[in-house]
């Protein structure tokens, strides 16, 4: 029996973390560059990304800083948006803003 899953090497697994993680000895990339090699990954990456974003913001409403909140917000307008906008998943695009805007500043 068959889940439907495709299994994926653990090199394969860690690789994507690797990628994914923007903290780590050999990270030296620019918000930038970091969103542009995200870009460029597959499918399954961003989504993952998308994914913890959406976590992510809704966790942003458990600390008491307008700072951070409204920094978090702008960079997830400028990259990750875009982000899921290119891969084309309505559903995801929903859940993303409805994230974004649960963020109370």
């Amino acid at each position: 029996m068959t889940t439907g899953l495709a299994v994926m090497p653990l090199a394969d697994i860690f690789n994507s973390i690797e990628k994914l993680s923007k903290k780590g000895s050999n990270w030296k990339k620019t918000t930038n560059d970091y969103y542009s090699d995200l870009m460029k990954s597959p499918t399954r990456e961003k989504k993952i990304k998308i994914y913890d974003r959406i976590d992510n913001l809704y966790s942003l409403n458990l600390i008491d800083d307008p700072r951070r909140k409204s920094y978090y917000l702008a960079e997830t307008k400028e990259f990750v948006v875009p982000l899921a906008k290119e891969i084309n998943d309505d559903y995801l695009i929903k859940q993303l803003e409805q994230a974004i805007q649960s963020v109370k500043i």
